[in-house]
């Protein structure tokens, strides 16, 4: 068949590859060409870009929404492979073929389509769907566009308007009502409207206009319109009886039972585990995390496990520092052994289990117990409330503040024998979710949202890795898990400077401290500015602002519905998004990157709150990330937490293309972080001559480029 439709062509053939099938569904296969074994994977480059979550998808949807399904036929082989290329990806068909052989003894033929099992294959079919996606849209504001919309309503915790029942960032029409729209997973295209009608509208523009940029519609598998339709990038969302809920299907459940199943026996038979059949499992239930977030802590240990037998691994998994790396090949320089355990290219057939596995293997047992998948809800009724709560634990006292509809409760007390020898780690997240347990228990939690700020790092980072060396509290969070995975309650934790804790008075409750902070009158809602940006925060001081235009120049703050709809120039951009609002914010900038990476110069500048949705995204969209500590003259002390920025270079003509880890980098990013708070313009110096350097490196010659982007001796 890609024969027939000219997806394989004659032409010159430098190199080879072979192909396999893999399994599609029960009935059919895929035919995968590999480039690897042939050299050629190796030969490309491609950068990292996201994917929709299923996150972007409840943004676009509420109760009684419809959502129908398009995909597009031969995804990857719509787009061409770049000219220079094809030679190099030559398949031999002459085994298929013996009744065409004549004259000449072999059939080779060579791709001109980005083939499944090339390197560059997803990031090139995505990066043209995307431009496919901005000629479907059109124009926003034309009022004959069933896809257009006229604002971008931000409904953030910390506001005094924030509504649970609502999602945080939506695109809304004039008239007030959600916006029609549609997202694209791969070759997925999932069609939203807020009525049936309008549903089916959308998707008779998306289907239309992809047929007219030649990218074929299979209309075999789609599926109308409905508020229970099927799965879309792995996750089943419906619209019905007043609620929005996520769920997996019944067969990804039981699929997933059966492997935590495996997971538990190979465990009883000993300290080993098969590699390729773990490995296997992971990628399924990674796949599973994007339907229920909770389980994604659990599986570090198998993580660890899989990891375990290269070298330089501590004993429970974890990667040795420096210090220790250099400690072990003295020692093994002294016995005459300077390999490392486990130095090998390739994974064994059986791996050493890490200390950790067997726990989080015992927590997903107790998060899939149920025999059906669980629904979890992801907008709270019109009726709902956000609680904000502090908690703290100081020596041998503990102490919490709430506020519920505009009135603060507060507990304080001493910790008992028992739990004042545990660790002030322990004694600080066994706080939070004690009285989490106790608001719960009173009612006080129900049909809520509630957002928990610690001082504690560890106390946060307990919450969302799952697992602490104290048995006592991996069963204290992995309850509170299995109650968030049930759709019963929804919880953030946030990190919060500890100074911030003292201001607001939980600090002092935990000493029988009463009268502090918001005990003494003080708004609550001005110690969570989840809902502000870095400029909204700075109020009438704006040293941010000269601070950022000192060494970006001329620029582009990019708003909320810059975000969606760009008017392209080639100012730099700045993205100042709320912390509450920042996952979607790079969303959009991840997008923006994928479509013209060798545009605009993009910087990200966010107050270091709720990092847990948006940090990771951050470090992988931005080939410069440094935080702009308190203190200093563009950020003051009484912001409580730093800044964190990132920079986003447009791709380079040279190797290795992107800017991040290359030596130019990284000796701003350790200058950066060795300037004293009292620094005039804190940096700005420094990241004006950076940008300038980088700039200038494309009319350079590679002779002159190389010390800058490469590390001595890199290839």
């Amino acid at each position: 068949m890609v024969r027939l439709k000219g997806y394989l062509i004659p032409g010159t053939i430098l190199s080879l590859t072979s192909m396999f099938a893999v399994p599609k569904g029960d009935t059919d296969i895929r035919l995968v060409y590999d480039g690897t074994k042939s050299g050629f994977n190796k030969a490309v480059w491609a950068p990292w870009f996201p994917l929709p979550t299923i996150e972007a998808h409840l943004r676009s949807v509420r109760p009684g929404s419809y959502m129908g399904d398009i995909d597009m036929g031969d995804m990857f082989l719509n787009f061409m492979m770049h000219p220079k290329m094809q030679a190099h990806a030559g398949v031999d068909l002459t085994p298929f073929f013996p009744e065409e052989l004549g004259i000449k003894q072999t059939i080779w033929v060579h791709w001109g389509r980005c083939g499944m099992g090339f390197r560059f294959s997803p990031y090139q079919a995505v990066q043209g769907a995307l431009f496919a996606e901005e000629y479907i849209r059109g124009d926003p504001k034309d009022p004959e566009n069933i896809l257009g919309w006229e604002a971008v309503m931000l409904n953030l915790p910390g506001s005094e308007s924030y509504d649970p029942s609502e999602s945080w960032v939506r695109k809304v029409k004039t008239n007030g009502d959600l916006a029609n729209d549609f997202l694209i997973y791969v070759d997925d295209v999932r069609s939203i409207g807020n009525t049936l009608e309008e549903a089916r509208a959308v998707a008779r523009v998306v289907a239309s206009r992809l047929t007219y940029l030649g990218l074929q519609d299979a209309p075999r598998k789609r599926r109308d319109a409905s508020q229970t339709p099927g799965a879309w990038a792995g996750s089943i969302v419906w619209t019905i009886n007043g609620q929005v809920c996520v769920s997996a299907s019944q067969e990804r459940w039981d699929k997933a039972k059966a492997m935590i199943k495996w997971m538990t026996d190979s465990i009883s038979l000993g300290t080993t585990i098969n590699f390729k059949q773990l490995e296997s499992h992971r990628g399924f239930l990674i796949y599973l995390v994007r339907t229920y977030p909770a389980i994604n802590p659990y599986l570090k240990g198998i993580h660890l496990s899989l990891d375990s037998w290269r070298p330089w691994r501590q004993d429970d998994g974890w990667k040795m520092t420096l210090a220790e790396i250099n400690t072990a090949m003295a020692l093994k320089a002294d016995s005459h052994d300077v390999e490392p355990v486990g130095c090998g290219e390739k994974a064994p057939r059986l791996v050493s289990w890490v200390p950790r596995f067997p726990d989080d293997v015992e927590a997903l047992t107790a998060l899939f117990a149920s025999p059906t998948p669980p629904q979890r809800s992801m907008r709270l009724s019109a009726s709902a409330t956000a609680i904000y709560q502090f908690g703290d634990a100081s020596g041998s006292g503990f102490g919490s503040s709430l506020i519920i509809d505009g009135e603060v409760f507060y507990r304080h007390g001493q910790w008992s024998t028992t739990f004042s020898k545990e660790s002030s780690n322990f004694r600080e997240l066994a706080n939070l979710i004690h009285a989490i347990e106790d608001a719960y228990d009173k009612g006080l939690l129900f049909n809520a949202e509630l957002f928990v700020f610690t001082d504690n790092s560890a106390a946060e980072g307990a919450f969302y890795k799952g697992t602490s060396p104290s048995r006592k509290l991996f069963d204290l969070v992995l309850r509170l898990r299995k109650l968030q995975m049930s759709g019963g309650l929804t919880v953030h934790v946030i990190h919060v400077a500890g100074k911030r804790m003292i201001a607001q008075g939980t600090d002092g409750l935990s000493r029988g401290i009463t009268t502090a902070g918001v005990m003494s009158g003080l708004s609550f809602g001005s110690f969570v500015p989840l809902h502000l940006d870095a400029f909204q925060r700075e109020g009438s001081t704006p040293e941010l602002a000269a601070w950022v235009l000192g060494w970006t120049g001329p620029h582009r703050v990019m708003v909320p519905a810059d975000w969606y709809c760009h008017n392209w120039s080639t100012l730099t951009c700045v993205w100042t998004p709320p912390p509450s609002a920042a996952d979607v914010c790079l969303d959009m900038l991840g997008k923006t990157i994928h479509m013209r990476p060798t545009s605009n110069l993009h910087v990200v500048i966010v107050p270091r709150l709720m990092t847990s949705r948006w940090r990771k995204t951050l470090g992988k969209i931005c080939d410069l990330v440094f935080t702009v500590p308190i203190g200093t003259d563009i950020w003051p002390s009484s912001r409580f937490e730093p800044l964190l920025v990132g920079i986003a270079f447009p791709l380079s003509r040279h190797k290795p293309w992107r800017l991040r880890r290359t030596p130019l980098l990284e000796s701003v990013e350790g200058l950066l972080r060795k300037l004293p708070l009292s620094s005039s313009r804190w940096g700005g110096s420094l990241l004006r001559e950076l940008l300038l350097q980088a700039r200038s490196l494309e009319s350079m010659s590679e002779s002159l480029v190389r010390p800058l982007l490469q590390a001595p001796g890199q290839k």
